[in-house]
């Protein structure tokens, strides 16, 4: 008597085989998607930049970074902060826009440029000064020294970069792995 023997289905070699292509797929998907969310993002800065003669120093400094984690997983992220910090520390001012609040109520802001200076009046207005502003609401004098009274006319408004660029991120990771799902799992 003789038997045929038929293997029908997946092998825990094919079936691991076909897991590390996944794999791989997906972590090469990431990349892509990242230096994509890189480009979008330095698109948002780019095109609502306000201030004439910008070198482009924030949107250069939006990096696709990876770093290990716990294991042998890699994350794989954009706009390193500590990067970020030190060669574009005004980052975040750019995102959130700085006192709009005080400004549409017309108040003053008590506070202090650079080492306990007054504002110089030759750039009033003119976003052009190169003093940084320490807002100090609950400090008096005596505490931190001199502090002046700036009205603010000229507010920097915000432009939501990073929200907006993690809405699109959004949008795109759900068709991203929808089509991949689709392709690779639900084949």
């Amino acid at each position: 008597m003789r038997m045929k023997i038929r293997v029908s289905g997946v092998t825990p070699q094919m079936l691991e085989k076909d897991i590390k292509f996944k794999f791989v797929t997906v972590k090469k998907g990431l990349s892509v998607l990242a230096r994509l969310t890189q480009n979008h993002m330095r698109t948002i800065i780019k095109s609502k930049k306000k201030r004439a003669g910008s070198k482009g120093n924030l949107e250069k400094n939006i990096l696709v970074y990876e770093e290990n984690s716990k294991g042998k997983h890699k994350r794989v992220g954009v706009g390193l902060i500590s990067h970020l910090n030190k060669y574009a520390p005004y980052w975040s001012l750019i995102n959130r826009g700085g006192l709009s609040g005080v400004a549409k109520q017309g108040k003053w802001v008590p506070g202090y440029f650079g080492d306990h200076e007054s504002p110089q009046s030759a750039y009033k207005g003119t976003g052009k000064g190169t003093q940084q502003f320490f807002y100090t609401p609950y400090a008096s004098s005596s505490d931190t020294g001199p502090t002046f009274f700036m009205k603010v006319e000229s507010p920097i408004k915000p432009m939501f970069y990073i929200e907006k660029t993690a809405t699109w991120l959004n949008t795109k990771w759900k068709v991203h792995f929808y089509n991949w799902t689709k392709k690779t799992v639900l084949k």
